[in-house]
């Protein structure tokens, strides 16, 4: 993507704090959009918004929407990088 390719748009990253959510949070902001973070943890960069929310349940869904409607209104992008496992390590 170029720089500005994505001016003017609204980017929410579901996962964005770490790991590829991060990368891809990062790169929606370099093409220009602004971006919004939803996950457990802050992001470690500070030129996305964020808000916090644990996407696995019911409530942290509903809060999540109803600050992102508070914050940008309607996304023009939405990415799903939302990831993790309950199970024991080792397999």
């Amino acid at each position: 993507m170029n720089s500005n390719d994505l001016d003017e748009r609204v980017a929410v990253v579901a996962g964005g704090s770490k790991g590829a959510g991060l990368a891809t949070a990062r790169l929606l902001r370099e093409a220009g959009a602004r971006v919004v973070s939803i996950a457990r943890t802050a992001p470690e960069t500070a030129d996305v918004a964020f808000v916090p929310a644990d996407l696995s349940t019911f409530e942290g869904v509903k809060a999540s929407s109803e600050a992102v409607a508070g914050l940008v209104g309607v996304p023009d992008i939405l990415v799903h990088v939302v990831g993790g496992s309950r199970s024991p390590a080792g397999g």
